[in-house]
């Protein structure tokens, strides 16, 4: 079982990480001028995809507040 969840992940990263295209072609309007398009890429962290994809996106990580706060009223 171990054997085939392994494969299984494997398998679906390769074809994600080969898949064509990328976030910004699927949210932009196909007229989008290429300033548009480097502004959503720079919002996205997408200038330097092979160190973005390897890190996980850490930074947006580090902008989530897993602790309540106690201004909350709990």
């Amino acid at each position: 079982m171990f054997v085939t969840l392994v494969g299984i992940s494997i398998i679906s990263w390769v074809i994600i990480t080969l898949a064509p295209g990328g976030p910004i072609g699927l949210t932009l309007d196909p007229k989008a001028s290429p300033k548009v398009i480097e502004q959503m890429m720079k919002n996205y962290d997408l200038i330097n995809p092979s160190t973005s994809s390897t890190t996980c996106g850490s930074k947006s990580f580090s902008l989530v507040n897993f602790i309540p706060s106690k201004t909350e009223g709990r």
